[in-house]
């Protein structure tokens, strides 16, 4: 498990509590004191680590430590303070959104060199089929020079919410796919049907490379 001073040091989270504190600062729900909110929160996360089991896997210890922890930790911290869970889904979603349309300029940068479609090709496929494969489960359903195109059946991103008793949660994190690629348009179109998230059998992407 990590010290507080460890968990403190880490940029997503960093980020997280930055962005939460800019947002009641914006809607002035209640008066908290900010630093007691963060603390707790970092205590929390604390307490998720140190009954996780992380395997041999450093991407599920990397997701879980800095993504899934934290958003579980920040939503049940915030309404232990008074908020409500529309309140504090309402915040959560806006600080997730602020940290994936971070990711989503790196691939659109990517989307505008020569060989974007490559080199986002690869990057996911380290993903899909490399170690972190770990952490979901997946079927491959196009790998060639017209599109790749995927299903996750599984994923710690959806199990771990609900084993934390907060599955609503899970949408979030599939959302984020959409701020990560729905700016992808000159060498890659990206689309989607369907998440686990949200109900559906699976989560789908489909990447087709822009003739």
């Amino acid at each position: 498990m990590s010290s507080e001073k460890e968990i403190k040091k880490r940029l997503y989270i960093k980020y997280t509590l930055k962005e939460i504190k800019k947002i009641l600062k914006k809607k002035q729900w209640k008066k908290v004191r900010i630093e007691e909110l963060e603390q707790d929160i970092i205590k929390c996360i604390m307490e998720l680590e140190k009954d996780a089991d992380y395997g041999e896997n450093d991407y599920k210890k990397h997701a879980l430590c800095n993504s899934i922890f934290p958003g579980i930790a920040a939503y049940q911290i915030l309404q232990k303070y008074g908020f409500t869970k529309d309140e504090a889904y309402y915040i959560l979603e806006n600080v997730f959104e602020s940290i994936a349309k971070l990711a989503g300029m790196i691939y659109n940068m990517l989307d505008l060199l020569p060989n974007g479609y490559k080199l986002i090709r690869k990057s996911l496929w380290n993903d899909m089929k490399g170690k972190n494969r770990k952490c979901w489960e997946t079927d491959f359903l196009q790998d060639d020079d017209n599109g790749f195109a995927y299903t996750v059946n599984k994923c710690i991103f959806v199990d771990v919410p609900l084993e934390n008793s907060c599955s609503e949660i899970s949408k979030l994190y599939c959302k984020n796919d959409t701020y990560c690629f729905r700016g992808l348009h000159r060498h890659v179109k990206w689309k989607r049907t369907q998440t686990l998230g949200e109900g559906g059998n699976c989560c789908d992407f489909v990447f087709e490379k822009v003739k």
